[in-house]
């Protein structure tokens, strides 16, 4: 049922179903229906508005069109105003010009025999389209051919001077560059807009970024990819391109900071949004809660009400000010084990690239180095006195010793009856 929830694509079934009942129950309708089937097929032109859906790729574009939506009121106002006036001026036209002889501009259809074609008239003269030549046929006179004794004479007047130069004035230099000013005021203060706050355009691209998320557009996404989310979204809702945006890490860091809830595992779209425009607020240092108007009070108040369950006076630039509630310690305990995780998954990456940066690496080679030098240390030890050191006694059986044989005496080569050798 997402499919339906598109208006887009509710307007697109409807036009197919107009156009398969068209292609097969022609004769059904044309009996049913008090119009001619026909007229259907006429409906098939409204499938060039799906060109208006370019407006969500096109933001100079969205600009332009939305200009004209918030404009709209004051235009109504406006054209109401020039409307007084061309009926005025229609009123006064007929009282002044409904006899007066054709001419080569004030013609059939073009002329203050009745309120309609006078009204037509006058707008054909705000849009400059031959006004003087209307004026001229206004102030026909004997000379031209006019009767000046018939009963109602058939001349003008010269009062057709100030009443056509009044009505251009009026009409089209105030009220038509009025118009264009109501537009040109509109368009500066939507460009006005602070980019580094939160605005409707951010909104809308906050919305369609969690649509890829929630596709089954219940209002829950996982709360292990809200930092993908902010990732992908760019300043002032999300971290785009931004210091917090340059590593997975700092954007983990970044949603814990929020003071979320979850639920089930998931958050909640409503909590999201109030938590990340509370924090570009907060650290851009705009307080619109104290000393604010009543209407603002109240709208605030009830944004609260309806957009969250979560006290954004606690949530700070720098986080959450309020201690951790049970629901937001888990889902604190989620985006820290998802960050552990991501930890681990790169430094596996790292050493398999690179095994010597492995611990265990450096601590075989740490322990082979210090064997070596153990090595060198000893024998320079045994080297010091010029001769070698003595070979390592020998067990023999029975648990003794064996030792090494002596050496002959010096005396001894001299000595007695008892040998040549000490005992």
């Amino acid at each position: 049922m997402t499919y339906f929830s598109d208006p887009w694509c509710q307007f697109d079934f409807f036009l197919v179903c107009v156009s398969l009942a068209d292609q097969f129950f022609s004769d059904l309708l044309m009996a049913l229906l008090p119009f001619p089937p026909t007229m259907i097929r006429v409906l098939r032109v409204a499938r060039v508005l799906r060109i208006l859906r370019l407006l969500k790729n096109l933001k100079g574009l969205r600009d332009l069109v939305m200009t004209l939506v918030f404009a709209f009121p004051a235009l109504i106002n406006v054209s109401c105003l020039l409307g007084l006036v061309i009926f005025m001026y229609a009123v006064l036209g007929l009282n002044l010009f409904t006899f007066v002889a054709p001419g080569e501009a004030l013609a059939d259809g073009r002329d203050f025999v009745t309120f309609s074609n006078a009204c037509l008239l006058l707008f054909q003269c705000l849009t400059g389209d031959g006004w003087s030549e209307l004026m001229d046929d206004a102030m026909i006179n004997e000379e031209r051919g006019c009767d000046p004794d018939a009963v109602p004479t058939d001349c003008g007047s010269p009062i057709a001077l100030p009443y056509f130069i009044s009505f251009i004035v009026i009409g089209t230099f105030v009220f038509l560059n009025l118009v264009v000013a109501v537009i040109l005021e509109n368009f500066t203060s939507l460009g006005n807009v602070n980019p580094d706050l939160v605005s409707t355009n951010d909104i809308t691209e906050f919305k369609e970024a969690w649509g890829r998320y929630d596709p089954d557009a219940d209002g829950m996404i996982p709360a292990k990819v809200l930092p993908e989310l902010v990732l992908g979204l760019p300043p002032p809702l999300g971290i785009k391109d931004t210091k917090e945006g340059t590593s997975p890490s700092k954007a983990y860091r970044f949603c814990l900071a929020l003071g979320l809830t979850q639920q089930n595992g998931e958050v909640a779209f409503k909590q999201v949004l109030d938590a990340l425009i509370n924090k570009n607020y907060k650290s851009k240092q705009v307080e619109v809660q104290k000393e604010a108007p009543p209407a603002v009070k109240e709208m605030l108040l009830t944004r609260q009400r309806t957009l969250g369950t979560m006290d954004l006076s606690q949530v700070t630039a720098k986080g959450l000010e309020a201690p951790l509630t049970e629901r937001r310690f888990e889902m604190s305990r989620i985006l820290a084990e998802e960050l552990l995780r991501m930890f681990i998954r790169r430094k596996r990456e790292t050493w398999a690239a690179n095994p010597q940066d492995h611990p265990s690496y450096r601590k075989k080679q740490e322990e082979k180095a210090a064997a070596e030098a153990a090595k060198v240390a000893t024998a320079a030890k045994g080297g010091k006195g010029g001769k070698p050191p003595p070979p390592p006694a020998k067990s023999v059986k029975g648990g003794a010793v064996a030792q090494p044989p002596a050496k002959p005496h010096p005396a001894g080569k001299k000595g007695g009856k008892g040998g040549g050798y000490d005992a």
